[in-house]
């Protein structure tokens, strides 16, 4: 992808809100940080990134080299005080804070050489007073340690500002998001829509052919009747055609007797 000014400012202002320098470099922690920065960066909607741990930390490890050659360079020029923009402010407090952190992790380091160093000269000291005599154990006398802690210049308006920053960018990503949803459950709603008037017309043709069904049964029933109704008018009309053969037969046979 292309490095834009906007693109470097996104960059420091997830770099503030995470933090990875809090933890120690090569640690699972510090890792699982970089991947969050690079995650929370490609979710943005109106700039384009797609980044990796890996090229997010590179890119800021490139960011603080050019901002500490520029201020190298402008301490040497006279008379030249150059307005600080957004990008340069939030490199020079992340460059304060990774300068804090990996100072108290030299100082850790150091804390613990030193409780190792102590420990092996208490276990020889231990040693050796075993050999002594209870005279020159008396004679001994503890020696004064004193720690001493280099505090970084104050950052909390800087900081104040720059999360002031990301949160209104989150403001406006959640506001893109709520729009989205919006639209999301509009076409939701179409297309309910839509399916419930298509089983209404499924429905409708439905009755329709039941009703068209029940017409028809109704009608073949009528015929029905009809021809019941003929078969039996003619039976009645071949019944009355027989009575009056027989009655004929009957009045002849009386006229003319064998």
């Amino acid at each position: 992808m292309k490095w834009t000014e906007q693109h470097d400012v996104s960059l420091c202002r997830e770099v503030l809100v995470v933090q990875p320098f809090q933890w120690q470099p090569k640690t699972q922690e510090r890792g699982q940080a970089w991947t969050k920065i690079a995650n929370e960066l490609n979710a943005i909607n109106h700039l384009r990134f797609t980044v990796n741990q890996k090229s997010v930390r590179d890119r800021l490890k490139l960011l603080i080299q050019r901002f500490k050659r520029k201020t190298r360079d402008e301490e040497r020029e006279t008379g030249i005080n150059p307005d600080e923009t957004e990008l340069d402010m939030a490199l020079e407090e992340i460059v304060d804070l990774t300068d804090e952190a990996n100072q108290e992790y030299e100082e850790e380091s150091e804390k613990k050489k030193k409780k190792l160093e102590d420990d092996r000269k208490k276990a020889e000291e231990l040693r050796q007073r075993s050999l002594e005599t209870l005279g020159e154990t008396r004679k001994r006398s503890p020696e004064d340690k004193v720690a001493k802690r280099k505090n970084r210049k104050d950052g909390t308006e800087t900081l104040a500002y720059l999360k002031h920053k990301c949160a209104k960018d989150f403001e406006m990503r959640r506001a893109e998001l709520d729009l989205k949803k919006d639209e999301l459950n509009e076409s939701k709603s179409m297309a309910n829509a839509m399916q419930e008037q298509q089983q209404q017309m499924i429905q409708f043709q439905k009755n329709m052919i039941e009703q068209s069904q029940q017409q028809q049964g109704l009608m073949l029933q009528f015929l029905q009747q009809q021809a019941l109704q003929h078969q039996q008018f003619l039976a009645t009309q071949a019944q009355q055609q027989q009575q009056n053969n027989q009655l004929l037969l009957a009045l002849l046979g009386k006229v003319n007797p064998k």
